[in-house]
C-alpha cells in the first residue's frame, strides 16, 4: 500500500520551488500552509567553485583572476570576486557543526573546511576494488581536522561531525554487515517483486541497518526522507515498459519473430527480466540515496561534496536522466564524486549467476557475461561518470577505490572560487549553463555546469523553514518513520454546524526521543506537529499544523517517558478519509517521526 502521494499532491509547488529544479519563480504554496519567511534579492551573486588540475591529477594554485573566462548561457560574464585557497589543517570547536545558508549572503568568503556525505550505495562494496577499507582510509588518514563527515546508507544518515571516532564505528560495522544486508536486499527486491512490489525497505531489513547506526558512542542518526526526483515518473514509465517487453519476450521465447512482436530493441536481447529488474532495483535506490543527500546538504554554506560508492552504478535509460541529476546537484553546490566498485563488468551477484538468489554459497568461478550484459553494465559506469563531471567531481571505476580517495582528496585540497553577477535577470526558473575555461591548455577544470535561474530564496527564519522542510519530507515519504514513535488513534466525530466533517485524533508520542532543555524546575521541549487526512484516491482532505510546547515537571516528565505524552487534536474534514497520517518534528534535535493509520469506516 503506497501512501507517498497523500501528501505530494498539496505541497508539490513547494517543494519544486525549494529544490529549484523545475517551473517559474513566483508560485507559492497552498495558502493554507504557513509561509516559509524568505527573501528575495533582485541581483543574485552566482558562486562558482573551480578546481584545475594538471595531468597527474595535481591542483593548479598559480592561476590568476584573468586566466578564467566564465560564459552563462554562451554569454561571458563579468567576475566580480576571485580567490584562490589552499586548505590548511586546524582544530575545530568541539561539537561544531557546518553552518546553514544565511539571508543577503554572496557565499565568497574563503572556507578553510570540507563537507563529505559519504553515499553507501547499493551492491558488493569492499571486493574487488576494497571500496570500503579506501573509505575508512580516506576518514581515518586523509580528512582535516576540520573537515564535517557525515555516512547515508540505503534511508538513514548520521549528523555531520568532526569526530572520526564516530564515523569510523558506522563505516566499520556497514563492513562487516554489508555482505549479509545486500543478500537480503538482492533477495527480497528480485523478480516480480522488483518491478511491481513497493520500495519500502522490510521491517525486519530496516532493524538490522537501523543495528549498524545505532550505537550509543557513535554519531546521532535518522531515518532520512525520500529526496525529490523529478524524473522518477518518466524513469517509472521507461522502466515498466522495458520491464513488460522482457517479460513477454520470455514467455514467447520459443516462437519466431519475438523481437518484432513485443518491440524490443536489439540490444536487450540478450538480458533477462530478472537481471534487469535486478539491476534497476538497485539503481532505484542509490538514486534515491542520491536525491535525498542532495536535500540534506542543500541548505548548508559553500561547497558540498557527496561520495558515492556503487556496485554497479547507476542504470538509467536515458542520458537525459543523467543531467537532471546533476542539475539539481549543481544547483545546491553539490559535488557528486563517484566511485565504481564492481570492477569489470560482472554478472549481478558474486557468487551466483541467478539476481534472484544471491549471496547464497555458490562460490563457483562466474561465467563471462555476455556482451550485452557487459554493455549495460558500462553504461551503468558511464551514467555516473557523467554525472560527476557536470557537477564538478571526481569519478572512478574499474581501479582500486583507495586511487579514487586519494584523487579527490588532492583535488579538493585547493580551489578558486569565482563569483559573478549574471547579465540576465529575468528570473525564469530555468537552468543556466556555465563554462568555466582557462587560458593554460591541457588542464582539467572542475565546477558545477549550472543552476536553476530564479532569485535567490534564503529563509529567514531557521526553524519555520527547517520545520517545514522536514515535515513535508517526511509527508511524502512512504511507509512510517520511528526515530520518534508514534501511535496515532482516529475518532470520527459528529459534523459540524456548517456540516463539514470532524476527526479526533489522539496521538502518543515516545519522549524519549526528543531533546529536552532544563529549564529551572522544568523540562522543556518545543514540538512542531501536522496531520493530513487523505481519501481513497490520496487526495487530501484535510490536514492541521500545530506547536505544543512541553513544560515538564520531574514528577510528570518520568511518567510520561514510561507512557508517553498525548496529544489531542481535532480536524476538519472536506469529505470521508481513509488515512490520516501524523508527522512530529523537533527542531531542537532535528528529528522527525511519523504514523499511518487506515480510516475504518463506521
Amino acid at each position: 500500500m503506497r501512501h507517498t502521494s497523500l501528501v505530494r499532491r498539496a505541497f508539490m509547488v513547494f517543494i519544486v520551488a525549494m529544490t529549484a529544479a523545475a517551473g517559474p519563480a513566483g508560485q507559492t504554496p497552498v495558502p493554507e500552509k504557513p509561509q516559509v519567511p524568505a527573501i528575495r534579492t533582485g541581483i543574485t551573486m552566482v558562486p562558482i567553485d573551480v578546481r584545475v588540475l594538471d595531468r597527474e591529477g595535481k591542483p593548479v594554485t598559480d592561476l590568476k583572476q584573468e586566466d578564467f573566462i566564465v560564459l552563462e548561457d554562451n554569454v561571458r560574464q563579468k567576475i566580480e570576486h576571485f580567490s584562490a585557497t589552499g586548505l590548511t589543517p586546524e582544530t575545530p570547536t568541539p561539537g561544531a557543526r557546518p553552518q546553514f545558508r544565511r539571508p543577503n549572503d554572496p557565499e565568497t568568503a574563503p572556507r578553510n573546511q570540507r563537507i563529505f556525505l559519504l553515499v553507501l550505495g547499493r551492491g558488493r562494496l569492499q571486493a574487488p576494488t576494497k571500496g570500503m577499507d579506501a573509505l575508512i582510509g580516506l576518514v581515518r588518514e586523509r580528512l582535516l581536522p576540520q573537515d564535517q563527515v557525515a555516512v547515508l546508507a540505503y534511508n538513514r544518515a548520521t549528523d555531520f561531525t568532526t569526530d572520526r571516532a564516530k564515523i569510523l564505528r558506522v563505516l566499520e560495522r556497514f563492513k562487516r554487515a554489508n555482505n549479509s544486508l545486500e543478500s537480503k536486499l538482492a533477495s527480497h527486491f528480485s523478480g516480480l517483486q522488483a518491478n511491481y512490489g513497493s520500495r519500502k525497505i522490510p521491517d525486519s531489513i530496516q532493524k538490522d541497518i537501523e543495528g549498524v547506526f545505532n550505537d550509543a558512542e557513535g554519531p546521532a542518526n535518522r531515518e532520512l526522507p525520500t529526496g525529490t526526483n523529478l524524473e522518477g515518473q518518466k524513469i517509472a514509465v521507461d522502466t515498466r515498459r522495458t520491464a513488460d517487453d522482457l517479460l513477454r519476450a520470455e514467455t514467447v521465447r520459443d516462437r519466431e519473430n519475438v523481437i518484432n512482436e513485443v518491440g524490443l530493441i536489439s540490444e536487450f536481447t540478450e538480458v533477462t527480466f530478472d537481471e534487469y529488474v535486478f539491476q534497476r532495483a538497485q539503481t532505484d535506490m542509490d538514486l534515491t540515496s542520491i536525491y535525498s543527500g542532495i536535500e540534506y546538504m542543500r541548505y548548508l554554506q559553500g561547497e558540498k561534496h557527496l561520495v558515492l560508492l556503487s556496485e554497479r552504478g547507476l542504470y538509467l535509460p536515458r542520458t537525459e536522466y543523467d543531467n537532471s541529476i546533476a542539475a539539481v546537484a549543481s544547483d545546491a553546490r553539490v559535488v557528486i564524486d563517484t566511485i565504481h566498485t564492481g570492477g569489470t563488468a560482472n554478472p549481478p551477484s558474486p557468487y551466483s549467476v541467478s539476481p534472484t538468489r544471491p549471496f547464497q554459497g555458490m562460490r563457483t568461478p562466474a561465467p563471462v557475461p555476455p556482451p550485452t550484459t557487459r554493455f549495460i553494465d558500462n553504461n551503468a559506469a558511464q551514467s555516473m561518470a557523467n554525472v560527476s563531471r557536470l557537477t564538478g567531481g571526481i569519478s572512478s571505476r574499474y581501479t582500486y577505490a583507495d586511487t579514487a580517495m586519494r584523487r579527490i582528496d588532492d583535488a579538493t585540497r585547493f580551489q578558486y572560487l569565482l563569483a559573478y553577477m549574471p547579465a540576465n535577470t529575468n528570473w525564469n526558473g530555468r537552468f543556466r549553463r556555465i563554462v568555466v575555461r582557462v587560458n593554460r591548455p591541457g588542464l582539467t577544470v572542475l565546477y558545477r555546469h549550472g543552476y536553476f535561474g530564479r532569485s535567490q530564496l534564503v529563509p529567514f527564519d531557521r526553524r519555520q523553514f527547517m520545520t517545514y522542510n522536514r515535515i513535508v519530507s517526511a509527508g511524502n515519504h512512504e511507509g512510517p518513520i520511528r526515530d520518534i514513535p508514534l501511535t496515532l488513534k482516529v475518532t470520527p466525530l459528529a459534523p459540524t454546524d456548517t456540516g463539514e466533517g470532524q476527526l479526533l485524533l489522539d496521538l502518543t508520542i515516545d519522549v524519549s526521543q526528543i531533546a529536552f532543555t532544563r529549564v529551572e524546575d522544568r523540562h522543556t521541549a518545543s514540538l512542531e506537529l501536522a496531520f493530513f487526512c487523505g481519501d481513497p484516491r490520496q487526495t487530501v482532505v484535510g490536514e492541521l499544523w500545530q506547536k505544543t510546547d512541553l513544560k515538564l515537571r520531574d514528577e510528570t516528565y518520568q511518567r510520561s517517558l514510561k507512557d508517553g505524552y498525548v496529544h489531542t487534536a481535532t480536524v476538519t474534514i472536506s469529505a470521508p478519509p481513509k488515512y490520516v497520517k501524523a508527522v512530529v518534528y523537533d527542531p531542537n534535535g532535528d528529528v522527525v517521526g511519523s504514523a499511518i493509520v487506515e480510516v475504518k469506516k463506521p
